[in-house]
C-alpha cells in the first residue's frame, strides 16, 4: 500500500510510515484495538485530541499534553461538546455474570456481547452520537452536541426509550429461551464539559430497585430508568416519576426518582412476535438474538 502523506510503498501492516513518520495505524489504549480512525471502532475510545488549551496533538493515552500539561480527556470532551452542560446515560447490565453462566460458554457469551453492543451502537450512530464502553461493560452515551440542556435531556430520554425497546425485544427472546432476562439500569445525569468525563459515579444504587413478579412482565422489569432532580423539571411533566431516595453527592443531598417508562414499551408487541415464532418454526428469529443464543 501507498503512504497517504508522502506515497512510499509501504507494508500493509505498518503502524508507522517508516519514510515520512507518519501514524498510520493507533492501538486503543482501553480495549487494545488497532484503529485506522481517530474513534476506537470497538470501545469508542478517543484516541487523539486537540489540547484546548495550547493546540499541540497529543495521543489520549498520555493523559495530558506534552506541551502544557493540560488534561488531554478535557481536551477531548470539550472539543466534541456544543454545550456547558448535557445529559449523559449511563447504562449498566448487573447481572452479565448470570447471563454468561446460563448461556453455558465464554464463546457464546462473547458473541452474545458482540451483537447487545451492535444493537446499541447501531442507535447511537443513528443520531450521530458516540457510545463508550469503559470498565465493567458500562456505556456511557453523551448527548454533546445539541446546544441547550433541554434539547440533551430530551435527545436522553428519547435514547432511553429506544434502547429499552431494543432491550425488552431481547429479553422476551432470553426469557423463552434461557429462562433469564438481562438487567439495564440506565441513569441519566447531567454532567459539564469542564468536568471528568470518567466522574460517573451517583452514590446511587440502582441494581437495589424493587422488580415485579409477575411472569408474563419479567421482560418489562429488567429496564430500570433512573434521574436525580437535576432533570426533574424536564421529565415531570411528560412522565409518571417516583420518588426514592435521597444521596449525599460531593457534600450536598441530591434526590433520585425512577421514570416510568413501561407505557412505552411496546412489550405486546414482541410478545405476539414470539407467538407467532412458536406458532410458526419456520419463522425467522432475529439474527442479533439467534446468532447470541444459538449452541
Amino acid at each position: 500500500m501507498e503512504c497517504p502523506k508522502c506515497g512510499a510503498e509501504i507494508d500493509k501492516n505498518a503502524m508507522v510510515c517508516p519514510n515520512c513518520k507518519k501514524v498510520l495505524k493507533i492501538v486503543c489504549p482501553v480495549c487494545r484495538t488497532v484503529n485506522t480512525k481517530n474513534i476506537c471502532k470497538k470501545c469508542g475510545e478517543i484516541l487523539v485530541t486537540k489540547c484546548e488549551n495550547c493546540g499541540k496533538i497529543n495521543l489520549m493515552k498520555n493523559q495530558k499534553c506534552a506541551k502544557c500539561g493540560y488534561s488531554t480527556e478535557l481536551s477531548a470532551l470539550q472539543a466534541e461538546s456544543n454545550a456547558e452542560s448535557f445529559a449523559v446515560i449511563k447504562l449498566e447490565f448487573p447481572n452479565l455474570d448470570l447471563i454468561k453462566a446460563t448461556l453455558g460458554s465464554n464463546q457464546i457469551f462473547t458473541k452474545f456481547m458482540a451483537n447487545l453492543d451492535n444493537l446499541i451502537y447501531s442507535h447511537t450512530q443513528e443520531i450521530g452520537v458516540r457510545r463508550q464502553i469503559i470498565k465493567n461493560h458500562i456505556y456511557l452515551i453523551r448527548f454533546n452536541k445539541v446546544y441547550t440542556l433541554s434539547a440533551s435531556a430530551n435527545g436522553a430520554i428519547a435514547t432511553v426509550i429506544e434502547l429499552a425497546n431494543r432491550l425488552t425485544r431481547l429479553n422476551v427472546k432470553l426469557l423463552a429461551k434461557k429462562k433469564v432476562s438481562l438487567k439495564c439500569n440506565f441513569t441519566i445525569m447531567r454532567r459539564d464539559a469542564d468536568q471528568d468525563p470518567y466522574d460517573i459515579d451517583t452514590g446511587f444504587k440502582i441494581n437495589v430497585l424493587g422488580q415485579t413478579k409477575e411472569s408474563a412482565r419479567q421482560a418489562l422489569a429488567a429496564i430500570q430508568v433512573v434521574t436525580d432532580e437535576e432533570f426533574y423539571n424536564a421529565y415531570n411533566k411528560t412522565y409518571t416519576m417516583e420518588s426514592l431516595d435521597s444521596v449525599l453527592v460531593n457534600g450536598q443531598m441530591r434526590r433520585f426518582y425512577e421514570i416510568n417508562i413501561k407505557d412505552l414499551i411496546r412489550i405486546d408487541e414482541y410478545l405476539k412476535e414470539l407467538n407467532s415464532e412458536n406458532d410458526d418454526g419456520s419463522a425467522e428469529v432475529p439474527n442479533f438474538v439467534q446468532e447470541a443464543l444459538e449452541q
